[in-house]
């Protein structure tokens, strides 16, 4: 891009593609991915954290949205992309309200004084929930369920899912 720019007299910017807020949310984007592209449950079955951390389907951790500095530092060695950016965001009026956090924080309903873990919560309300749906719960059934919650444990995901 430096040398197409330099080439057709045009201002170079700064950017950085982003999925997702924090470089932490990787893994959780990742596994959305595998997830809204319907990947069978056979190829991740046996995924770790380090499964997930290694087959990135971007490849990369990178893809999240940087601070002022980091874009600086990735752009150190073309200043006229920084001063350009900095030149767009002087024409820009956005205002976004970052006092909340993004994503919810789930908490355990007081009634359910007995529960003290997210997991044992989300597998509470996940047997509810299979027991509404189906007049006889098959044992397919609650094999798949018990799978999906040990993946959701396994990656520390339970209160998210809740």
């Amino acid at each position: 891009m430096p040398k197409l720019a330099k080439k057709f007299g045009l201002k170079l910017i700064a950017t950085n593609d982003v999925h997702y807020i924090k470089r932490e949310h990787a893994i959780a984007h990742n596994i959305y991915l595998n997830i809204s592209a319907k990947q069978s449950a056979k190829s991740i079955r046996n995924y770790g954290q380090t499964d997930v951390i290694n087959n990135l389907r971007y490849g990369t951790d990178q893809i999240y949205f940087k601070s002022a500095g980091e874009m600086c530092e990735l752009f150190k060695d073309y200043p006229e992309a920084i001063r350009s950016t900095i030149e767009v965001t002087e024409k820009c009026n956005l205002e976004l309200d970052t006092s909340t956090n993004f994503m919810p924080n789930y908490k355990i309903p007081d009634e359910e004084k007995k529960i003290k873990t997210f997991d044992d919560y989300l597998e509470k309300l996940s047997i509810e929930g299979l027991r509404n749906k189906f007049v006889n719960v098959t044992k397919e059934a609650e094999d798949r369920l018990n799978f999906e919650l040990d993946v959701i444990r396994r990656m520390n995901f339970s209160d998210t899912f809740l």
